[in-house]
């Protein structure tokens, strides 16, 4: 069993002046996605407008790049457990944070794309050819700055290309040993990570998370993946949780300890044009340094951070790279 991530970078450069916001995640999902429903989608502006605002039951959803990439029907026998009857998105767009507050022509902004899964894989040529189209520009933010993309060939930072990732890789069996004295994480982008309080059934912002509730983090968003996206018709969703024993690696990532903290607050306010709603963004920027990591979890914070967690990662939030010492 394998998953399927395709990683491909955009250059995004502007055409005109005008103000950014630190974390352009949300604006470049909302103009891309806006733009490729229009132009994809099979039914009329109208019918888009009503019955058909959200792509959820559309009959023609298998064969569309928008619909299989944003807004993917979870499988058949998805279970309705652990909140998320919605699934998973088959994409996520990061681009660069932060950036500065302004924008002058020929500036420009790398913008990273992550396909999860094969049928997303497949749709990946078609959602290029209709962002980076010669003469296609967008509207970017409140002063509805006139950009452009072209495809890049890589980053100096993060790996591009196909990536087969088999659950071997995850190094299930729990036979590999040893510890790395300490670990780094830095966010590459901001975290929204809530935590559900059991005796108040509410749930909060975590502000300074435990190396514990990170790879929590990392089980859910590289599990789901899996279980949405990797898995076959032979096999149900929650295969994976016969092969790995979550169990036996939160035992070992529960008590890694913080040897030094440097989270910080963000904040930014964000419009959503489909929901029609204003709202702040609450989360946080930084990082940790956790020592005596047991190498087995490795894996999982790798790809948790190159997945992203927590949430908004469809706009690229809850990434990170990591430094071993």
């Amino acid at each position: 069993m394998e998953l399927l991530v395709q990683t491909q970078f955009l250059r995004m450069e502007f055409a005109a002046e005008g103000r950014l916001t630190p974390w352009l995640g949300p604006a470049v999902r909302g103009m891309l996605a806006m733009h490729l429903k229009n132009t994809l989608c099979r039914w009329t502006p109208e019918e888009q407008q009503h019955q058909w605002r959200f792509c959820r039951g559309c009959p023609y959803q298998a064969s569309c790049a928008y619909g299989l990439t944003f807004e993917p029907d979870p499988p058949p026998d998805w279970p309705l457990w652990k909140g998320q009857a919605e699934g998973q998105r088959a994409i996520s767009l990061a681009p660069f944070f932060p950036v500065p507050q302004w924008a002058d022509p020929g500036d420009a902004v790398q913008v990273r794309m992550t396909l999860i899964g094969r049928r997303a894989v497949a749709a990946g040529p078609q959602i290029l050819q209709h962002i980076t189209a010669a003469g296609t520009f967008f509207r970017l933010g409140n002063d509805r700055i006139r950009v452009a993309f072209t495809p890049l060939e890589a980053a100096t930072d993060w790996p591009a290309g196909l990536y087969r990732l088999s659950a071997a890789d995850l190094d299930a069996s729990l036979q590999q040993r040893g510890r790395i004295p300490w670990l780094r994480l830095e966010l590459l982008s901001p975290l929204f990570l809530q935590e559900t309080q059991e005796e108040k059934r509410t749930s909060q912002l975590v502000q300074e998370p435990t190396f514990f509730q990170l790879f929590r983090a990392c089980l859910r968003t590289v599990g789901r993946a899996f279980a949405q996206f990797g898995h076959s018709e032979d096999q149900n969703p929650s295969w994976l949780e016969n092969y790995v024993c979550f169990e036996a690696l939160k035992q070992l990532a529960e008590p890694v300890q913080t040897q030094a903290a440097f989270w910080r607050p963000f904040r930014q306010q964000h419009l959503s044009r489909r929901q029609c709603q204003r709202y702040q963004l609450r989360g946080i920027v930084g990082g940790a340094v956790f020592q005596e990591v047991p190498a087995v979890l490795l894996p999982w914070l790798i790809w948790g951070g190159r997945l992203g967690v927590g949430q908004y990662r469809v706009a690229g939030a809850g990434t990170w790279r990591i430094l071993l010492y």
